[in-house]
């Protein structure tokens, strides 16, 4: 099911439920949170809230501890603690040790290339990782990063990335790595990745106008090698990307992206898979429309589209379909103002992406920020 995407505008304005206000006192400790009420004619009565907090100090050797705290509870038919993220850190300048709810590393510094047979790097710690371990150090040009996931169950670490970005003149290069058991043991599975070995390197440069990325993956048995290229012609921008994989059918892809500088933009890309989308946007003042288009071979063609307006005086209206029309949702919004908002909402299905969330059904509520 193709999720309903809001416009940026739209996220803006319905953005009062889960944001905070960020209040700092002299002790190096600033916190914010949110609360929320809504009625909906499907669920019911539903509430929530979040508590953010953030300590700062900074020791004599001049390093720096910090801590963060995000507590969300939910009142549905009682009051139920829904998660706690928590991360710790000691850096200096040059220098970082995290850990807590943190990021793998590799997959944050990969960017790759299209149509490669592997899915890339993890992006979430081992399913037996309790938090995580991120340690970064800075030389130059050139950024070194380790994690680790850590199991207190076990108590022994799990699931190591480790990446090095560095920049030389006009290029950057990234070296990524991670092997789960960090056994050194081939565990990957080509155009299959879910967890293993695998080792990546890319460089992305400028060259005589244009952006050029090339990258290589391999689990140290089957291997895939990329190029992405983008030329900007005015103001339309061609490009595309050629990979070469070992394991599976080479891929490749062509497209052409349009922005005029002034809120209208449209884009085309065609797949060797027979794939195709074509893409059209305008945002300017309190308008924001957004659609898109996309079919294959084999594949009924599906459209969506998304639209926004800032009524002035606090009210925002967004409306858009998804599904070929299968699927609706509409919204009002209307700022009472520090922070506070009301809003009415209805979908067609429950849309949790993006971040903001529009229920199944009618949905009347009321946030807060502090």
């Amino acid at each position: 099911m193709k999720s309903i995407l809001l416009t940026t505008t739209a996220l803006v304005a319905f953005a009062g439920a889960a944001s905070a206000e960020s209040h700092a006192s002299a002790d190096g400790v600033s916190f914010g949170g949110s609360a929320a009420l809504e009625y909906n004619d499907i669920t019911g009565f539903n509430s929530e809230a979040t508590l953010d907090v953030s300590m700062s100090r900074a020791l004599d050797n001049g390093l720096t501890a910090s801590a963060t705290v995000s507590v969300d509870v939910e009142a549905n038919g009682g009051v139920a603690l829904e998660s706690v993220d928590y991360v710790l850190t000691l850096s200096s300048d040059t220098a970082s040790l995290s850990y807590g709810d943190v990021d793998p590393v590799a997959a944050a510094a990969w960017g790759g290339v299209d149509g490669s047979s592997f899915d890339g790097f993890d992006e979430d710690l081992e399913a037996n990782a309790d938090a995580g371990l991120v340690g970064t150090a800075t030389f130059g040009g050139t950024t070194a990063a380790i994690s680790y996931g850590v199991d207190l169950t076990a108590n022994e670490l799990v699931g190591m990335q480790a990446a090095v970005t560095s920049t030389f003149g006009a290029a950057t290069v990234v070296l990524a790595y991670q092997d789960v058991d960090h056994d050194g043991a081939d565990d990957g599975t080509a155009g299959e990745f879910t967890a293993g070995e695998l080792l990546g390197v890319s460089a992305a440069m400028t060259v005589s106008g244009a952006d050029v990325t090339l990258a290589y993956l391999t689990d140290m048995n089957e291997n895939s090698f990329g190029v992405d290229v983008a030329y900007p012609v005015g103001a339309v921008t061609v490009g595309g990307y050629y990979s070469v994989n070992s394991a599976t059918d080479d891929a490749w892809g062509v497209r052409a992206d349009y922005d005029n500088g002034n809120g209208m933009t449209a884009g085309v890309l065609y797949e060797s898979d027979e794939s195709w989308e074509v893409t059209g946007g305008y945002a300017a003042g309190a308008v924001s429309v957004s659609g898109a288009i996309e079919g294959g071979t084999g594949v009924d063609a599906e459209f969506s589209l998304d639209a926004s307006y800032d009524m002035g005086n606090g009210v925002v209206v967004i409306a858009g379909i998804a599904e070929n029309g299968d699927e609706q949702y509409a919204g009002v919004s209307y700022a009472l103002g520090e922070g506070a908002s009301a809003y009415i909402q209805y979908a067609t299905t429950e849309e949790n992406d993006p971040d903001e969330d529009f229920a199944e059904g009618t949905t009347v509520g009321v946030s807060f920020t502090f």
